[in-house]
């Protein structure tokens, strides 16, 4: 079983397991230049324009923990000096505002 699937024996020829995907996904992340989605679409025989859409809009998730994380906050400058870079277009935090009005309209009800 992986990720609480049980992994198929026999994969036909354009699929790909979930866990081969994570893989492939992770090692363009890694190295781009080498693992380009023509090489990625010939190593698990897939489609190539479809391998090269998947690799556009999918990220597999990057932890970054800093040596002093009590003290540390994770800046746009910190992300961009790992050597797993996040996506480029991150979401601001929200600010407390909204929230407040939500708990004070939820009160008023």
């Amino acid at each position: 079983m992986v990720f609480g699937y049980t992994e198929p024996k026999c994969v036909p020829y354009g699929k790909i397991t979930l866990k081969d995907v994570l893989q492939a996904i992770s090692k363009h992340q890694e190295d781009p230049e080498f693992w380009t989605p023509k090489k990625i679409s010939s190593e698990f025989k897939l489609d190539p324009g479809l391998t090269e859409k998947v690799l556009h809009h999918f990220r597999t998730f990057v932890l970054i923990i800093p040596k002093d994380y009590k003290r540390t906050q994770i800046t746009q400058e910190t992300l961009k000096n790992t050597a797993l870079t996040a996506p480029i277009t991150l979401k601001q935090p929200v600010s407390s505002d909204n929230e407040d009005e939500s708990i004070t309209s939820k009160e008023k009800s």
